[in-house]
């Protein structure tokens, strides 16, 4: 399992992981992802938040007219997830993506 930390403003805490399973006692997962269509240079995002009982506490999804690549949708998918949690106001997050590359880039 791969963990990646980094603490938001007001004691709020994020965590990216890539392994599917439910979410602590308190904390909220964010499942996410991102997709590229190379030759149009467009792409999607979605994210869907659940509580530790899998309860459904919001989803968005987006479409993104102008893109770089797989990974930049990727990582839009887990901001979107991120501001998502902060208008519900949720204090402990975990991020899921599919995204080796990205997980390895956050550890950094």
């Amino acid at each position: 399992m791969i963990y990646a930390n980094c603490s938001l403003n007001q004691g709020k805490r994020v965590q990216l992981l890539s392994r599917n399973g439910v979410s602590p006692v308190g904390w909220v997962k964010c499942n996410v992802d991102g997709a590229f269509d190379v030759d149009q240079g467009q792409g999607a995002t979605g994210v869907v938040l659940r509580d530790h009982t899998r309860t459904y506490k919001g989803g968005r999804a987006r479409w993104h007219q102008h893109g770089l690549n797989a990974l930049s949708m990727e990582a839009e998918a887990c901001r979107d997830g991120m501001i998502l949690a902060g208008e519900l106001n949720v204090r402990q997050l975990q991020v899921e993506t599919d995204n080796q590359e990205l997980l390895k880039l956050w550890e950094m």
